[in-house]
């Protein structure tokens, strides 16, 4: 529901008068935020490593975007998170990269393991 100009200047006469706040102003600035927001794209999904991933030695996602400007990602192990991954934008447009730290002593991703991602 839009705030209409008229109405916000009333809230905020009628607020000026108690506490010197735009109240209409600072509601009408709120809704314009939470519409922008929503419009922000997000996706998300778990994919189970094959075995040609894991002779890549990583995980390419197709997002389905067609930027990615952030994301989360896990790695899990026979059910237990595999600690010291790295992520990365991919080279193509709405993708990322899932691999092992190269400073970590542990194994690499192989088949089967699960990665569960959330990009936006």
């Amino acid at each position: 529901m839009a705030i209409s100009n008229a109405n916000a200047n009333t809230l905020n006469r009628a607020n000026r008068a108690s506490k010197n706040v735009l109240l209409g102003t600072l509601i009408q600035t709120a809704q314009n935020d939470i519409d922008a927001l929503q419009g922000v794209a997000g996706a998300s999904g778990s994919v189970a490593a094959t075995s040609a991933d894991a002779s890549n030695a990583k995980v390419a996602i197709a997002t389905g975007l067609t930027s990615v400007k952030g994301f989360v990602a896990q790695v899990r192990k026979s059910g237990s998170a595999m600690p010291f991954i790295k992520a990365i934008s991919g080279s193509v447009a709405g993708t990322i990269e899932i691999y092992k730290d190269p400073t970590y002593t542990g194994s690499a991703i192989a088949a089967g393991d699960v990665v569960t991602w959330f990009a936006f």
